[in-house]
């Protein structure tokens, strides 16, 4: 499974499966083009941003500044592996792991994504 498939060994010397492997290094690309200075999105891996290639874009403050500490992309993570993946994946190993591994980042960002946006709703409600 893209689990239990040790794929690269990460700067600190930690050992990781696929799907974590390609998430980081799908993040560090996005990182160097700004997505991460987006107050929408946030990183799994926030530790791990590389330097801006681009300029960095000023946003409104829009959000109250303690929303800036909320990141539950670990919460988001044991879910989807623990309980989203085993209740739609059947069991068994196809063998297809570099594919699954990709689309499971797509759909844990979309998560995030749209789990995050979540602060923009309560801030309007809350104004």
């Amino acid at each position: 499974s893209v689990l239990s498939c040790t794929a690269a060994y990460g700067p600190d010397g930690k050992q990781y499966s696929l799907l974590e492997y390609i998430l980081r290094e799908t993040e560090q690309l996005h990182a160097r083009v700004r997505r991460y200075t987006s107050p929408d999105e946030h990183a799994f891996y926030p530790e791990d941003m590389p330097a801006l290639v681009l300029p960095p874009l000023e946003y409104p403050g829009i959000l109250h500044r303690a929303a800036d500490a909320i990141n539950i992309n670990q919460k988001i993570m044991d879910l989807y592996l623990n309980t989203i993946l085993p209740a739609i994946a059947a069991p068994g190993d196809d063998g297809n792991y570099g594919s699954a591994a990709t689309l499971d980042v797509l759909c844990l960002q979309a998560l995030s994504k749209r789990i995050h946006y979540g602060k923009f709703v309560a801030e309007a409600k809350f104004r």
